[in-house]
C-alpha cells in the first residue's frame, strides 16, 4: 500500500489544505525530511475527464522560503504554516505556484 493510503487508513494526516470554496486540495503529512502532499480527483461519471492522483514532497530546507512567500514566520512549525496558507484562502494560489514551478517540489508523481 502507498504511504498516503497508509496515512489515510491510520488517520495520520496532519492537515487538509482547502481551496477558496472549502474543498480539499491537498492532504499533508509531516515527514522527517519535509512535508508530503497528496490529492486524488475522481472525474464525474460519464465525463471524458481522467481521474488524477498527485503526490509530491516539499523538502524541509525549502519550507522557510515557501512561508516567506506568504508572509508567514519561517520558523513556524511546518504544518501550522501550511494551515495559515489554507485558512487565509491562499490554497489555490499555493497550488498555482507549485504548478508554475515557483515552489520547488520533489518526488512528484502524477497518474
Amino acid at each position: 500500500m502507498s504511504d498516503w493510503l497508509d496515512a489515510i487508513a491510520q488517520g495520520n494526516f496532519n492537515l487538509t489544505m482547502l481551496d477558496t470554496n472549502g474543498e480539499p486540495m491537498y492532504y499533508l503529512t509531516r515527514r522527517e525530511e519535509g512535508v508530503h502532499f497528496t490529492f486524488q480527483y475522481f472525474a464525474p461519471s460519464g465525463s471524458n475527464l481522467p481521474d488524477l492522483e498527485v503526490d509530491f514532497d516539499i523538502a524541509a530546507a525549502n519550507i522557510p522560503n515557501v512561508f516567506r512567500r506568504y508572509g508567514i514566520d519561517p520558523n513556524l512549525d511546518f504544518i501550522k504554516g501550511f494551515e495559515v496558507i489554507s485558512s487565509s484562502g491562499q490554497g489555490e494560489e499555493f497550488g498555482k505556484a507549485i504548478t508554475d514551478g515557483l515552489i520547488p517540489i520533489e518526488n512528484a508523481h502524477y497518474w
